[in-house]
């Protein structure tokens, strides 16, 4: 029943659920839960190949929210961090939570890695097979070499894995010598750069949605918890 859903949904997410104008519940909230609802209901259905809730496993709010009512795994994007900045230096881990650097791992890589390669979908393959090339407009540089790095590493501790769970680290360059695990991998990528797009990045819009910690203007975005299945 809907009282039933109302009341395990609560549980999942650490906070009183309302699926329906009460006159009492506020309309951003309202729109956020409805919202939360539909990426659900997405994830289970056309993303059932890597989900898999047709074998009775799939997501809920428990999956992301893990009993708390901001995601505890979510990352932000921090333009406005790097705007204030000069030159490829602005995207230097600048963006610091709680007084530690967060987004690219405690390293000196990239912060806007993940809004990049996840939200935006720019390439992260980087690798080439020749030790010189000549610059091609539209070539990967190095620094989308750093962003890669620092979504391997950001993937890594997500999963609580090494680099050899999806690749031969002799041959980083050769898809025929990736583990099964790479396959996943490279859709649950796709899959987030999908829900990014369609569900989370939208959500800026709907009027009076916070804007999230440090004045970065835009909400929390979906992120793996430290297990290989969350």
């Amino acid at each position: 029943t809907s009282t039933q859903l109302t009341k395990a949904m609560s549980a999942w997410v650490g906070m009183d659920v309302v699926l329906y104008d009460n006159g009492e519940v506020d309309q951003t909230t309202l729109a956020i839960t409805k919202n939360c609802i539909e990426a659900t209901q997405y994830l289970n259905d056309s993303w059932d190949t890597h989900n898999l809730a047709s074998e009775g496993k799939g997501v809920n709010c428990y999956t992301c929210h893990r009993g708390q009512p901001t995601p505890p795994g979510s990352w932000m994007k921090s333009g406005n961090v790097n705007s204030a900045m000069e030159s490829w230096s602005g995207v230097q881990n600048r963006l610091m939570v709680g007084r530690k650097y967060t987004d690219s791992q405690f390293t000196s890589l990239p912060v806007d890695a993940l809004e990049k390669l996840l939200l935006d979908g720019e390439t992260i393959k980087v690798t080439d097979t020749e030790s010189r090339v000549d610059q091609q407009p539209g070539d990967p540089t190095w620094q989308n070499a750093e962003r890669t790095f620092s979504l391997m590493n950001h993937q890594a501790n997500a999963l609580n894995v090494g680099c050899v769970y999806c690749h031969n680290t002799r041959a980083f360059y050769d898809p025929t010598q990736v583990t099964p695990q790479w396959s996943v991998t490279t859709l649950a990528q796709q899959m987030s750069i999908d829900m990014n797009q369609t569900y989370y990045e939208p959500r800026s819009e709907i009027p009076g949605a916070r804007i999230g910690q440090d004045r970065l203007h835009d909400l929390p975005h979906g992120r793996h918890q430290p297990a290989e299945r969350p």
